[in-house]
């Protein structure tokens, strides 16, 4: 990082210091990617895993669906997902602070939601402090 942060100062129109500056904004850009069960038993509360990096804390919210709302993550643009969660109800919301990691390195959670019961659900994952789209995390 420094050997690039030195080099864009030294010579700041190369195609080097671009090239620096885009490193840097990979190495530093916030990270999430959450796994859980599509299916799970009513009786038992969801599991979860989570790959962070640069991160401190993540909130999680989660919505109950109508009963006639079908989800589809792979085709369902962002503009969508928004209509989809106007007519659900917030049953959980919880704020997790993060265990420090490596910097710059992916780390992984692994942790439980409170029992939900059968239906379906939408799980929004932000970053608190972050406005920039609504503080979604990818």
């Amino acid at each position: 990082m420094e050997l690039c942060k030195k080099g864009m100062v030294m010579y700041p129109e190369s195609p080097g210091s671009v090239a620096c500056k885009n490193l840097i904004s990979q190495i530093e850009k916030k990270e999430a990617s959450m796994t859980t069960e599509q299916v799970f038993l009513s009786s038992e509360a969801p599991k979860f895993a989570l790959d962070y990096k640069n991160l401190n804390s993540v909130k999680f919210v989660i919505y109950r669906l109508e009963k006639n709302a079908r989800i589809n993550p792979y085709s369902e643009p962002k503009q969508s997902y928004q209509n989809l969660k106007k007519g659900c109800v917030q049953v959980y919301s919880k704020l997790w602070q993060l265990p420090e990691g490596k910097p710059y390195e992916t780390s992984k959670l692994e942790g439980v939601w409170s029992k939900l019961s059968m239906g379906t659900y939408l799980v929004e994952m932000t970053e608190p402090g972050n406005n920039t789209n609504n503080g979604l995390l990818n």
